[in-house]
């Protein structure tokens, strides 16, 4: 049977670490927003049937009009939390299929094989997430920044998105671990419960958008695929 998708597009952050007082997500280069991008790429995955965009309720019509004006159509508007888990919980209770696709809006410069490898991964997994080996020692420490440990370079990995879930135990797993503040990626709910997620290997151009020198290296790439 043929994976049936559901797309979730996430652009409902609070941005306060891109310190320009709006959401990055609406940032533009080459007169399109950055979430664009991400939804550009997204709507050509054949598998992928159904798109949720994850909004603020506040900026609902802003969305529509960028949707309107991008001649962007068959995408579904939902209205996201007070944090990301939030957003994310609020998306899984809409979704139709039995495969979630998540992803950063504010992630830009996104490739297709990326969503091809992470889909084809839930074949085995019940999670998949892209990432990056890491290019430098991490440190392990304590509340006194006291050096604890070093991880293997090797077996340490910074994660990334687009990230891919059997909806329905992220759901539960969301529910399970509604309180817990300490979670900030969808991977570590499965971590919690001991099921083996699986990396698929990413780009370190697949960098998030959070600071004004992040933007500027964005721009590069984008422009730079656009030649």
């Amino acid at each position: 049977m043929k994976e049936e998708v559901t797309g979730i597009l996430l652009i409902a952050g609070s941005s306060t670490r891109y310190q320009k007082g709006y959401n990055k997500n609406f940032e533009r280069i080459g007169n399109h927003p950055i979430f664009y991008y991400s939804l550009k790429v997204i709507k050509k995955i054949p598998s992928i049937k159904e798109i949720l965009l994850v909004i603020k309720k506040e900026e609902e019509i802003k969305v529509k009009e960028i949707l309107k004006e991008e001649k962007i159509v068959n995408v579904k508007l939902v209205i996201g939390g007070n944090s990301r888990k939030e957003s994310v919980y609020h998306a899984l209770q809409k979704a139709k299929y039995n495969i979630v696709l998540i992803h950063d809006g504010a992630r830009p410069v996104i490739k297709e094989q990326y969503i091809i490898d992470c889909i084809y991964s839930m074949k085995k997994y019940s999670g998949a997430i892209t990432g990056i080996v890491v290019k430098d020692t991490i440190k392990i420490v304590n509340e006194k920044k006291e050096i604890e440990t070093s991880t293997n370079r090797k077996y340490t990995y910074i994660g990334q998105t687009p990230q891919c879930f059997d909806k329905e135990i992220l759901l539960k797993l969301h529910e399970k671990y509604k309180n817990d503040d300490s979670i900030t990626d969808d991977a570590m709910l499965l971590e919690k419960e001991n099921i083996k997620v699986k990396i698929i290997d990413g780009s370190y151009n697949n960098i998030k958008l959070t600071t004004k020198e992040d933007y500027i290296y964005i721009k590069e790439l984008l422009e730079g695929e656009e030649e």
